[in-house]
């Protein structure tokens, strides 16, 4: 079936979270438009043309999913051009028939004879969230210290005992640091960094403790 794809931490959190990351705000207030439509309906009303990802240079390229399981997916894109893709890239998926995209890394990649690429994707569990992250200490490697970053939340899935993690920027990572992940909701969870489940080309995915507030 056909599917939308983009690549790389900072497209898909434009597309998950409906909007480019701003480390200025970095969720720390929805927009007085949003917080009104919220009051009055419950919700975010569908986004106005200036709030599209895609009006940023955050496109979706149209793929097609050749094979499926629950752990991962054959697609093949459409057209001919398209963006360099490498193995243990991150990719989100969003089928034509699902509202939201479903996260992964690509494990291989082939070119047919017509000249289209193949790929093949590894899922990583749970539904992806767009988050913010920001480091508590004010001084890191790299000048880190107290700066937002875009992320991912994954999170935790009973049926396969695998625990809440974030996707976060390669290198980013540092065990027991202290981090504040803000929703888009607003909402703010104290965290420590715990280990790195993975190392892809162009994310990281870590576990995490809640600190008691």
């Amino acid at each position: 079936q056909p599917a939308r794809v983009c690549f790389g931490l900072d497209d898909i959190y434009a597309h998950v979270a409906n909007r480019p990351f701003r480390a200025g705000d970095s969720f720390s207030g929805i927009d007085s438009l949003a917080r009104k439509q919220i009051a009055t309906f419950g919700r975010v009303l569908a986004e106005d043309g200036h709030r599209n990802p895609s009006h940023f240079g955050h496109t979706l390229e149209s793929w097609h999913i050749e094979d499926e399981s629950m752990l991962g997916s054959r697609l093949l894109r459409d057209r001919l051009e398209g963006a360099r893709l490498t193995a243990n890239q991150l990719v989100a998926i969003r089928p034509a028939d699902a509202n939201a995209f479903i996260l992964g890394a690509i494990s291989w990649v082939h070119v047919t004879l017509a000249g289209n690429l193949r790929v093949g994707v590894r899922y990583l569990p749970g539904v992806a969230r767009a988050v913010s992250i920001r480091t508590t200490e004010s001084e890191l490697p790299g000048g880190r210290g107290g700066k937002a970053a875009a992320a991912l939340l994954l999170p935790a899935v009973e049926a396969l005992r695998t625990p809440s993690s974030l996707i976060t920027p390669r290198n980013w990572f540092q065990p027991g640091l202290d981090i504040t992940i803000t929703l888009q909701d607003g909402s703010k969870i104290r965290a420590r960094l715990a280990m790195s489940v993975e190392t892809g080309l162009d994310f990281e995915r870590v576990s995490y403790m809640r600190i008691n507030q």
